[in-house]
């Protein structure tokens, strides 16, 4: 069903729209506290989003196409907001983040997960990470086909928190609002220059001016995990690798073992 004017994307709902930033508006004081904002982005926003995606998986479904743009957040109260007064619905952040509501869009792309081993696009790319075919299991192209998902939306946190949400300062002293874009850098920087060790990612975006803010609620939230490393940014790391523990559980067949949306929201952040 189509969302509501109660409903928006996760950019518009946090960025304003296409008003841009709350920088660029000139309304950086109506927001709430950051230790107000660092709670809405972790207990509502990726927690809820987190919650959404294995509640689609559980339908046997796989998104596939899952970016900023397809994650809409609205709750009751901003619904009733609607009805009552018509006008425009107060801040996004003036609701509890335990009853914020996150609905998947862009869903034509989707497909049935249980049926994956028959989308020859699928295959292809599962192939192209190495996951070998011949003789794989179905569970491991389950674990694949999820792993998509959960890669998707470890990179669309990346978006979220470091576009704009927490910061004062955008990238390079850049403007920090403005939807997407700077998960998917800052993914590549993972892969190609930090060969996917998450500490590197974490030590690059606290040089960052204006990111400390961010990097501050990754270090600290959930506590520090073996290795001095923040459990916020161990969730994104095992997020953003999620395809390669997929194909690496996949090939080892002595291993039968599925990485889901509930499995990281049992970790520590």
């Amino acid at each position: 069903a189509a969302a509501s004017r109660a409903s928006m994307g996760v950019f518009g709902s946090l960025f304003g729209g296409g008003g841009g930033s709350a920088m660029e508006r000139g309304d950086l004081g109506k927001l709430p506290t950051l230790e107000e904002r660092k709670r809405y982005m972790v207990e509502g926003v990726m927690r809820k989003s987190l919650e959404a995606l294995g509640r689609l998986h559980k339908l046997d479904v796989a998104h596939r196409s899952l970016g900023a743009d397809s994650i809409v957040m609205t709750s009751a109260k901003a619904e009733e907001d609607l009805r009552n007064f018509g006008a425009e619905v107060s801040s996004i952040y003036g609701r509890d983040p335990a009853a914020l509501q996150i609905v998947f869009t862009d869903l034509g792309f989707a497909g049935k997960i249980s049926e994956s081993h028959t989308d020859a696009e699928f295959c292809s790319r599962a192939s192209g990470y190495g996951l070998k075919l011949s003789g794989s299991s179905s569970i491991g192209l389950t674990g694949f086909a999820i792993a998509e998902d959960l890669h998707a939306l470890g990179v669309v946190f990346l978006d979220v928190l470091f576009n704009g949400v927490l910061t004062t300062v955008g990238p390079a002293g850049g403007s920090g609002g403005g939807a997407g874009g700077v998960g998917e850098r800052l993914y590549n920087l993972y892969v190609d220059v930090f060969e996917g060790k998450v500490e590197q990612l974490r030590d690059y975006c606290d040089a960052e001016p204006g990111w400390e803010e961010v990097v501050d609620v990754l270090d600290n939230v959930g506590g520090v995990g073996d290795g001095g490393l923040g459990e916020g940014w161990k969730m994104l790391g095992v997020m953003l690798g999620a395809r390669e523990r997929a194909r690496d559980l996949a090939n080892d067949r002595s291993k039968i073992s599925v990485l889901t949306a509930d499995g990281i929201l049992g970790l520590p952040f």
